[in-house]
């Protein structure tokens, strides 16, 4: 295990997103207009009209992924939390239809509906990048 530690809390942003863009744009948007290099998404909920997750399938490698594309129903955002190292969000969603619940990593593809906010804190002093370990797979690691 390996443990990195900020120097202290930056900015905190709450964040509405509008009706009909996509959240993982907004956020890559957010993030290069605010310059936040490392930080959190502390909460994040609301509604879609369309998704996009995917999920790990197996155990061995080279991994494999299977795609939830949702489109044209109603979907509840119960979470979607995650990090942001070195500029680039890992976000990460529980969501629902009326049949079922979806978990998995957010893709481009899920639309805003009628409501969705979201809180990113900033961490000042990590100093982290991802880097690909042995096996291929990023992970955070020390610039």
């Amino acid at each position: 295990m390996q443990v990195f530690t900020g120097n202290k809390t930056g900015r905190i942003f709450f964040i509405r997103i509008e009706e009909g863009d996509d959240v993982l744009e907004c956020v890559n948007r957010f993030i290069k207009e605010n310059k936040v290099v490392d930080g959190y998404v502390a909460t994040a909920f609301g509604t879609l009209s369309a998704s996009v997750t995917h999920y790990i399938t197996t155990t061995d490698y080279p991994s494999s992924f299977n795609f939830d594309r949702l489109k044209d129903k109603p979907i509840e955002v119960a979470s979607i939390d995650g990090v942001i190292v070195d500029g680039v969000p890992h976000l990460h969603a529980v969501i629902s239809d009326p049949q079922r619940v979806y978990s998995g990593h957010l893709e481009p593809g899920c639309k805003s509906l009628y409501t969705f906010e979201m809180v990113i804190t900033e961490v000042e002093g990590l100093n982290i990048t991802r880097r690909p370990n042995k096996k291929g797979k990023m992970q955070i690691e020390s610039k």
